[in-house]
């Protein structure tokens, strides 16, 4: 078309710009209305979110100071009033927004995640993160399989390392993965009599317990395992722990574990785990949980072993009775709060290490309670006074006790946890191994200006002398005196010199007082010391040109008047004198 037959668009555009802009203001004014309404919706979030933000920083802030209040108080002052309204936290659900054992658990997942932050000791190490939600039931199944494949199923054993002579046999046989895989095939010969192999030889038809499971394994899954290993040529399942996790041998163990296990799930061996189905079929994931129990967690117990024998064994003993003594510490301290004792006693009763550990004795069936060098024998006899009333209050209530048999003997054994706590009123300690340390320690271990107990600890928690009803403030200025005598707190004494030694030391000044000047010996000898009473000086006759006398201390013989005339220089009279002139 010839552009010259086209209208000019000056002709049209006016027309149409008329008939439309009644239609696109509508439309503006209707968006803007509608972003309006989304931005004032967007800032009433906003709003929201700063008030709440606002709000859970002032709460925290409140309870930083009020928590900083408490901790900057030093005087442990008690009534019946003030220790109702201190403890009462620990009775009204309304002071306090968790209970103890709430509080245990939420200390127990920061604990785990602290530690699931923590950078990892080895690759083969896996972390809480590293388990998906719902593995945990199946990953405890597959953990006890590999004990019961390796005969671990004692408590505090320790892996052993396969037989020379069976590895020996298996590298002669196999050296690819894929003659592995090939020999654990349904159709694979057996390479030694399944009779020969010692795996599982003493599990059969019969109930076998594992840390706190107890597995009956069927005939038929005995069976197959036995008979794939057979197939392998392993006799005794074992990973060598001296080769490296990808060596050939070790990789024929992790295949056996992965498909023994897997078979004896879909059998049902392990159901009354609950494992969950959907992880069986993730190999990556079982490999890797493989390799952290078998390769990292059993590898540093096999390392320790090797270095001292029994380090498994103490290592596990001593976190028990770790475990148990922060039992008995929670008992006996939520007894105290219940009961609303003194804070003197509550403070006493708070560290775990002011609590004795026991000793098992298998013949007696007993736990003979451990001696604590650290503590005073006032304070052993509180902790019976305590026992004892948490013994009678539960018979009373009646409630079953699930404590240990503790018995208490002349001579018990020392603890195995000789660190002493910190900070504790001062006739906790015991005297003579307070006063063996240091004074410098000796001022850092206790709060020697406070106590706790009575003076008879006998009619501890009895509550009939009156002392035991005062406050701590009052207890402790009315029997301080009598609880530390013996006590070696002479390093107080010095810090009190030291204090004052430096305080005069910014206050002396010479202002007022005279000033001693130091005078030479030349000078001494010029002037003579005048303050020396004993150098008198003695005249010689003949020694001077003028006559002279020596007189006593009588007054009346230095008078002029008895003396005569007065003489010149040169021994010259008056008269001779004027005539000199």
């Amino acid at each position: 078309m010839n552009r010259n037959t086209q209208s000019p668009p000056s002709q049209s555009i006016p027309t149409t710009n008329n008939l439309l802009d009644p239609m696109i203001v509508t439309e503006l004014q209707n968006s803007v209305l509608h972003k309006d309404e989304v931005i004032s919706q967007l800032l009433n979030r906003v709003q929201a979110m700063e008030l709440q933000i606002q709000n859970h920083t002032s709460t925290k802030k409140k309870a930083h100071s009020k928590k900083g209040t408490s901790t900057r108080n030093t005087s442990y002052h008690f009534s019946k009033n003030q220790g109702e309204k201190e403890h009462s936290q620990f009775q009204s659900p309304k002071s306090r927004s968790f209970s103890l054992d709430q509080k245990a658990k939420i200390r127990k997942i920061v604990r785990k995640k602290n530690s699931d932050s923590s950078s990892r000791k080895s690759p083969l190490q896996m972390v809480g993160n590293d388990y998906p939600a719902g593995y945990e039931h199946t990953k405890d199944a597959f953990y006890i399989h590999i004990k019961l494949l390796w005969g671990l199923i004692e408590k505090n054993a320790v892996p052993s390392a396969p037989d020379p002579s069976q590895l020996n046999e298996f590298y002669q046989r196999f050296s690819t993965p894929d003659q592995i895989e090939s020999a654990l095939a349904n159709n694979g010969p057996a390479l030694v009599p399944v009779d020969t192999v010692q795996t599982l030889r003493n599990a059969r038809q019969k109930r076998t317990k594992v840390g706190k499971y107890f597995i009956h394994l069927s005939e038929f899954s005995i069976i197959y395992v036995r008979s794939s290993l057979s197939k392998l040529g392993i006799r005794t399942w074992a990973p060598n722990l001296y080769e490296q996790p990808d060596s050939l041998y070790n990789e024929a163990c992790r295949i056996s574990a992965l498909k023994t296990f897997r078979q004896l799930v879909v059998g049902g061996t392990y159901q009354f785990m609950n494992v969950n189905q959907s992880y069986i079929n993730d190999l990556g994931l079982l490999t890797k949980s493989y390799d952290h129990y078998v390769h990292f967690y059993f590898y540093n117990i096999f390392n320790k072993e090797q270095v001292e024998n029994g380090k498994h064994r103490k290592d596990n003993d001593r976190r028990a009775l770790q475990e148990s003594r922060t039992k008995l510490r929670d008992l006996r301290y939520r007894f105290a709060i219940s009961q609303n004792f003194p804070k003197r006693y509550i403070r006493v009763l708070k560290p775990i290490q002011a609590h004795s550990d026991e000793e098992y004795v298998e013949s007696k069936e007993v736990y003979v309670v451990r001696k604590l060098p650290f503590r005073s024998q006032s304070a052993n006899t509180f902790i019976r006074k305590l026992d004892e009333a948490i013994k009678k209050t539960h018979a009373a209530d009646g409630r079953h006790s699930k404590r240990r048999h503790r018995i208490r003997i002349k001579n018990p054994p020392i603890t195995l946890f000789p660190k002493a706590p910190k900070g504790l009123p001062l006739d906790f300690y015991d005297v003579e191994w307070f006063n063996s340390k240091l004074p410098a320690q000796r001022k850092n271990l206790a709060d020697v200006g406070s106590i706790a107990f009575l003076r008879d600890p006998t009619a501890s928690l009895e509550f009939k002398s009156p002392d035991e009803k005062m406050g701590d403030s009052k207890f402790t200025d009315k029997n301080w005196d009598d609880a530390t005598k013996d006590y070696d707190l002479n390093f107080l004494v010095s810090v009190e010199y030291d204090s004052d030694d430096e305080s005069s030391e910014g206050t002396e000044s010479d202002y007022g007082e005279s000033i001693e000047m130091e005078t030479s010996d030349e000078e001494e000898e010029e002037y003579g010391n005048p303050n020396n009473e004993n150098d008198k000086m003695e005249s010689v006759k003949g020694k001077a040109r003028e006559t002279y006398s020596e007189y006593d201390e009588d007054e009346e013989a230095m008078e002029i008047e008895t003396s005569g005339r007065a003489g010149y220089y040169g021994g010259l009279t008056e008269e001779e004198w004027d005539q000199w002139q």
